[in-house]
């Protein structure tokens, strides 16, 4: 159930954003609350975001010998 709201939702911001509407219009014209809209646009952005991070580890060598050191 979830996943089909969010599919729904993921095809309606594709609406409106080729739509000659403000998100308002839009709303009122397809009867949706605003909090609505909001709620799944930050939903989908969020996991358009967590989508795109990867993790990586890079190798750090030390450069300086103990003797470099000032105690």
């Amino acid at each position: 159930m979830e996943r089909e709201k969010f599919l729904l939702w993921k095809q309606r911001l594709e609406e409106i954003k080729h739509s000659d509407l403000s998100v308002d219009e839009w709303c009122n014209q397809n009867q949706v609350s605003k909090h609505a809209y909001y709620y799944w646009r930050k939903k989908i952005l969020d996991s358009m975001n967590d989508d795109n991070k990867t993790t990586c580890f890079a190798e750090v060598t030390h450069l300086m010998e103990e003797r470099d050191y000032a105690y």
